[in-house]
């Protein structure tokens, strides 16, 4: 869009008297968004300034810059939608008083096991690949005989594929591998909006929800599915 008004139509009730129009209306631009990480700001005096069509006389008031900026000229500063649906990543989900929210310090203190002290990356791995350590994958062959053994042991197959684990949503690495080793896992549907945290980028920290970071590295969708989590001191 050139240009923009501030309030909205709808919002004049019943009218707006101070309304601005144009490519750039001053209400939005001192704005600091959630990646902001430089602020500088500066006093400035100006003998005569214009403000909505009102003349101030030697007016002083406060400029502030800050990088990376929010909004551009001849862009609308605002969009709508639901709250905290355009946090970065790095806030990992976290939403507080309809802001996006990041939690600086960590409430788990205990000492992290030798499972959790790297970052770990989701492996972007199939799930159509069998893990190596079932030797008896093949067995399903002798079914077109109609023997009472593939019977029985081929549903006890089907309700646990390949030996993944089930979880939830909000399960992370470090509740599930307390000193075991698990590296497979069924993530549940529905988790893109749970409450679960991600901390990390392609590699995760051990305090991230599994599903969540998987499918935020985009190994699965929405509708779950097998993750294959892999300690990064022990990928090739």
């Amino acid at each position: 869009v050139k240009d923009y008004s501030y309030p909205y139509a709808h919002e004049c009730n019943p009218q707006c008297p101070d309304r601005c129009s144009g490519p750039m209306c001053t209400h939005y631009t001192q704005l600091v968004w959630a990646t902001t990480n430089r602020v500088g700001c500066a006093v400035h005096s100006c003998p005569q300034m214009n403000v909505w069509g009102e003349i101030w006389e030697n007016a002083i008031y406060l400029v502030c810059n800050y990088s990376p900026k929010g909004n551009w000229i001849g862009e609308a500063p605002y969009q709508h939608g639901r709250p905290c649906s355009q946090c970065p990543p790095s806030y990992g989900g976290g939403c507080r008083n309809n802001l996006c929210y990041k939690d600086s310090q960590r409430s788990e203190t205990e000492d992290m096991n030798e499972v959790e002290k790297p970052q770990v990356p989701m492996s972007p791995r199939t799930t159509s690949k069998p893990v190596p350590k079932l030797p008896k994958k093949p067995a399903s062959k002798p079914s077109a005989s109609k023997p009472a053994t593939p019977r029985t042991t081929s549903p006890k197959r089907q309700s646990n594929p390949y030996l993944a684990h089930n979880i939830k949503c909000e399960t992370k690495l470090r509740d599930k591998c307390k000193g075991a080793v698990c590296n497979r896992h069924k993530c549940p549907a529905f988790c893109l909006n749970r409450k679960g945290k991600v901390w990390g980028t392609g590699t995760y920290d051990a305090q991230s929800s599994i599903c969540r970071a998987a499918i935020h590295a985009g190994v699965i969708g929405n509708g779950g599915g097998l993750v294959d989590v892999t300690r990064i001191d022990k990928s090739p």
